[in-house]
């Protein structure tokens, strides 16, 4: 059976967020695909206060964001039956260079943009920031994850018959000359 990962830096508010919204929005469908999440690293334990907060107010309770535990992204995490749905351009290319995997950008199937779901780092470590800067933050980025996820999930279809390409099979092609080799 196919499964979603959704992953980011540290799965403590792109992709848990990501999660909670694609578990949400699967509950009850006559396909009920696994989904989950992770990060590329694991420097943040839990999500931040004012996060928890608003995943409150909009209604994203499928888990308590407290007990939620951060995983750190393996090769177990990736097996064959999973899609991987990076929420950054780097954490796709590390993905795809890391990983030899094709993995999919949540911007891009849900969008068509090849845009980063907003990094948390640059803007929740930022000590210019004010908490009311901080919670319109959170609340755009929460907002673009819960517009973009039902355009995502009609996609798996797509993504299932591609997410076996070489990650290298996905790039621009070559061009001519290059191939021809200097003579």
């Amino acid at each position: 059976m196919i499964s979603l990962l959704f992953i980011c830096q540290d799965n403590v508010f792109r992709s848990m967020i990501a999660e909670a919204v694609a578990k949400r929005r699967l509950r009850g469908k006559d396909i009920p695909y696994p989904v989950s999440s992770a990060g590329l690293h694991l420097t943040r334990p839990t999500p931040h206060p004012i996060l928890e907060h608003e995943m409150d107010l909009i209604g994203i309770d499928i888990f308590d964001s407290r007990a939620h535990e951060p995983q750190l992204l393996t090769h177990e995490l990736l097996a064959d039956d999973v899609i991987p749905i990076a929420m950054d351009p780097s954490t796709k290319m590390h993905i795809e260079d890391c990983y030899d995997r094709k993995a999919f950008l949540f911007n891009d199937v849900a969008f068509g943009e090849s845009l980063s779901t907003q990094e948390l780092y640059y803007q929740e470590d930022n000590p210019d920031l004010s908490e009311h800067e901080l919670i319109s933050y959170f609340r755009d980025v929460m907002w673009r994850i819960q517009v973009g996820m039902p355009k995502l999930l009609k996609a798996i279809p797509e993504m299932r018959a591609e997410m076996h390409t070489r990650p290298s099979d996905s790039h621009a092609p070559v061009p001519d000359f290059l191939k021809r080799g200097f003579d």
